[in-house]
């Protein structure tokens, strides 16, 4: 089910900022990145959405990157008949000095935009794409610029149809976890995420549906029913992966062997939000440049207690692909911890963090309580996040199957 070519599709997209100029009264050099967008299969293109990453922070599923800026081409542009190669100029304007990818999508349904992270992502059948090195490997290429470029002649190949919808999800019930009983290997802190539809309208002519969620198997309702899967309907497509095929979970390639973290698609990352404050309205702001995130790993529990033989069977299949109507998911008393004068710095990002694990001797309160957004990412790098704007927004297309309100959920952290 994973796509050689990553599909851009997560968090709120934000502006690129420029270095001061060389000269003194003179603006700002920018570097431009231009080109042609290339779709393939496509009989009647839509708009297309170029994305920009800084290459050493990809977006989903490579990694959790946003990106530094976008293009629109409207499809208008696009030149060509048929079901055959379309075509249509692209320029990234203004750009600093760096490497970056470029990726795109086609939203051929016209539910994307960039101002909130409930309509920013690719939904079931649109055509993503991105610039690579061949189209045989779909390997992701870079550019690099500097100095004022201006970059012509780059093609972003078009041809990839996303063949799920995004893995739309709400609270089931209020999510607890508890830091000090996470301290007791013994009672493991889970939460539950619950699949979900979405019918809801930023305005007349900008309606959000995600049809779903999957009809629930019968047999074992922990799995949807394949007699009657649609690949659009909402689930979470679950991959514990086994690339030795010897039975086993592969272990995280991106983290330590010593941590023991199986390898499984989705990934939940959690931001934290803050106390609520006085009104009830929302969160306390956090001190400028403060942040805490962190990782939950889905059936971490569960595989682990198989793995001890305390379970007779893993809860998933292991090195099969399964799309199941909700999923249980393991919480770390981990976060990194952003803030001015941490007591490290990345050597790739400048970031001034520190690693707080509750396990290893730090104190309770370096991870703080309060609520915490939960992220999805699915391995085709389909993102869903709440809370989100459509809980703001309050309005349903369908009101018998669908509840604004159900978008406000939070993880809380006690």
């Amino acid at each position: 089910m994973r796509s050689r070519i990553a599909i851009a599709l997560a968090a709120l997209l934000a502006g690129c900022d420029f270095e001061a100029p060389l000269l003194e009264g003179q603006p700002p050099i920018g570097n431009v990145v231009s080109g042609t967008l290339v779709a393939n299969g496509v009989a009647v293109p839509g708009d297309t959405i170029v994305l920009v990453y800084a290459a050493n922070d990809p977006g989903p599923p490579a990694g959790t990157g946003s990106p530094v800026t976008l293009a629109t081409v409207p499809a208008a542009a696009y030149t060509g008949e048929g079901a055959g190669l379309q075509a249509a100029p692209f320029a990234v304007t203004g750009l600093d000095d760096g490497t970056y990818i470029l990726q795109a999508l086609m939203d051929l349904d016209g539910d994307f935009n960039p101002f909130d992270i409930s309509v920013s992502g690719a939904t079931c059948g649109d055509v993503a794409g991105a610039h690579v090195t061949d189209l045989v490997t779909g390997t992701i290429a870079t550019v690099t610029v500097q100095g004022g470029q201006n970059l012509d002649d780059v093609t972003i190949a078009l041809g990839t149809v996303v063949p799920l919808e995004r893995p739309a999800f709400a609270l089931p019930a209020p999510q607890v976890v508890s830091r000090e009983a996470s301290l007791n290997p013994t009672t493991p802190q889970t939460f539950t995420l619950a699949s979900t539809a979405v019918h809801s309208a930023f305005g007349l002519d900008f309606p959000l549906d995600l049809p779903g969620p999957c009809a629930v198997n019968a047999a074992a309702p922990q799995f949807c029913d394949p007699t009657q899967l649609d690949l659009c309907d909402t689930a979470f497509w679950v991959h514990v992966v086994d690339a030795g095929q010897d039975g086993l979970p592969d272990p995280r390639p991106d983290l330590p062997p010593e941590a023991g973290i199986p390898d499984i698609w989705p990934r939940v990352y959690l931001q934290y939000l803050g106390l609520p404050n006085a009104d009830g309205t929302g969160f306390e702001p956090l001190p400028e440049g403060e942040s805490w995130s962190a990782e939950a790993f889905p059936f971490l529990a569960e595989i682990g207690a198989w793995a001890q033989g305390i379970l007779p069977a893993p809860p998933v299949p292991v090195g099969a692909v399964v799309p199941m109507p909700g999923i249980s998911v393991t919480w770390a008393p981990v976060a990194k911890h952003v803030h001015p004068g941490g007591q490290a710095i990345d050597p790739v990002s400048g970031e001034h963090y520190d690693i707080v694990d509750l396990r290893q001797g730090s104190p309770l309160d370096a991870v703080p309580p309060g609520a915490w957004s939960i992220t999805v990412v699915a391995e085709t790098g389909q993102t869903w996040r709440i809370p989100n704007a459509l809980a703001v927004v309050g309005v349903t297309t369908q009101p018998d199957a669908f509840d604004p309100a159900s978008q406000a959920g939070v993880l809380v952290v006690q």
